[in-house]
């Protein structure tokens, strides 16, 4: 494994690997989605697949919406959305023009989910994964001034109540689309 800096251009050389693998970066400003997209074209050999997965989430918990919510609204507040309102973040409509654009060609694109709904099998992990993710992000939602740390600290309180109750429910859904780097 190694670490690089996904804004700047990546240590690999020309036509290195079969396939590039994005899941889950959304927070990446439009003009780095095409930066980054250019990058992964250089090192993807002609006739390898540059494959993205990005997500959204729908639940029954109010407070976990209302996080949500605060997160869009701070990602488009700090440029990184492709929503102009803020209500939704915007990337998985985005993520075929993004490869086409980069010019890539056989653009394809896959939707799945996955159910963290109580009583399923990933609902203790992906609750996890979801307040641990939150709890971070509270810096970057008071520091775009969505919200407050007592509002915060209130909601992700209300989120683990909620997340542990009988008859909650959630998906996350996950969009994949790729596309081939011509030949």
């Amino acid at each position: 494994f190694g670490v690089m800096d996904i804004t700047a251009p990546l240590d690999f050389s020309d036509n290195s690997f079969d396939m590039v693998n994005e899941r889950l970066i959304a927070f990446l400003s439009p003009a780095q989605w095409s930066t980054l997209l250019q990058e992964c074209k250089r090192i993807v050999r002609p006739g390898g697949i540059i494959r993205l997965t990005e997500s959204d989430v729908v639940s029954t918990s109010t407070a976990t919406d209302a996080l949500f919510s605060l997160f869009y609204r701070a990602m488009a507040r700090a440029g990184q959305s492709f929503s102009a309102s803020g209500r939704v973040l915007g990337i998985t409509s985005r993520l075929g023009y993004l490869l086409r654009n980069a010019g890539c060609v056989n653009v394809q694109h896959k939707a799945s989910a996955m159910d963290f709904s109580a009583g399923s099998e990933g609902h203790e992990t992906l609750c996890e994964v979801v307040y641990v993710m939150f709890s971070l992000m509270k810096p970057f939602l008071i520091g775009t001034g969505v919200s407050t740390a007592e509002e915060v600290d209130r909601l992700l309180e209300q989120m683990q109540i909620e997340m542990h109750t009988d008859d909650f429910s959630a998906v996350m859904f996950l969009l994949t689309a790729w596309g081939e780097k011509p030949q």
